[in-house]
């Protein structure tokens, strides 16, 4: 418990170029990512990086309908999602103002948490998230 092996488990890295919003840079998916077992934050660097598509202020929608045809990715480390956000967040940051999860999908081998716990693959599926 005292060291760092195997690296990058007590590591640091800055994601170049990455267009979280500053508030969020901290969280585990953020543009600033601390692996820390030792120190008990229980945080694994993932080995990859991905890409993002964002149409925040591009385009939004008060009725009608959306019709996305996507593929999703293959392989471990991977977690592929489609959201809907509000343009505004009138009642305060996330999930205050809503949001809808349209797909979220995991494409790996079988696995287990780090708990142990059996981790599905070739799952998908989709959340609200809103409060009152």
């Amino acid at each position: 418990y005292g060291s760092c092996d195997p690296y990058p488990a007590c590591a640091t890295i800055i994601v170049e170029g990455c267009t979280d919003e500053p508030e969020m840079a901290e969280e585990f998916w953020g543009c600033v990512r601390t692996g820390g077992m030792p120190q008990g934050s229980g945080n694994i660097l993932n080995p990859v990086t991905s890409g993002r598509l964002n149409t925040k202020n591009k385009m939004s929608m008060k009725y009608g309908r959306l019709e996305i045809r996507a593929k999703m990715p293959r392989g471990d480390w991977l977690w592929p999602g489609l959201w809907m956000a509000p343009l505004h967040s009138v009642y305060g940051p996330w999930p205050n103002s809503g949001e809808v999860d349209l797909v979220e999908s995991r494409g790996n081998r079988p696995g287990h948490t780090v708990w142990g716990q059996p981790a599905g693959y070739n799952t998908f599926g989709t959340t609200m998230h809103f409060k009152r």
